[in-house]
């Protein structure tokens, strides 16, 4: 094993490389990833207020975290068994549970800023029509790059210009 690197600056290396591990291997990640993004591509293209923007992003980051939670824990429980253990499944599951009780909670509250903001919605045509058609295939190309497929280089260049 590589030694750890030290103090503050290895610390959030560390932590970096954790998120980043997660991203890129995990699907679920990558969907919260692709849904937080669409996420502030709604958010951004209404005037919303502070409280509730913050609680928009509070809840994504709740999302985010508890995926990382349950990645670690899926690693752990990996690390000691070697065969089906049915205490193993459950805590996965639990973990997994987990993530999406706050997936669904993030998705209902998004809901109700959307219906609770609807005839802002629709005052404001021009900007969030702006938004989608900016926003919208930013995010088709950030989910694309996110997704581990064969497909040539050439693509994957492409869509990163874009």
């Amino acid at each position: 094993m590589p030694p750890r690197a030290r103090g503050l600056f290895g610390s959030f290396k560390h932590a970096y490389e954790g998120l980043i591990h997660t991203v890129v291997n995990q699907r679920n990640m990558k969907v919260h990833v692709v849904s937080a993004l669409l996420v502030a591509m709604v958010g951004s293209g209404i005037v919303l207020d502070l409280a509730t923007k913050a609680t928009l992003i509070f809840c994504v980051l709740l999302v985010f975290f508890a995926e990382i939670l349950n990645t670690a824990l899926e690693a752990l429980v990996d690390l000691h068994i070697d065969e089906f253990d049915e205490r193993a499944r459950v805590t996965k599951d639990a973990a997994a549970a987990g993530v999406l009780v706050l997936a669904i909670g993030t998705v209902a509250i998004f809901a109700a800023v959307i219906v609770t903001h609807w005839p802002l919605i629709l005052e404001s045509g021009d900007r969030v029509l702006r938004q989608v058609v900016v926003g919208g295939p930013l995010v088709a190309l950030g989910g694309l790059l996110l997704w581990r497929a064969r497909r040539a280089v050439w693509l994957d260049v492409l869509a990163s210009v874009a």
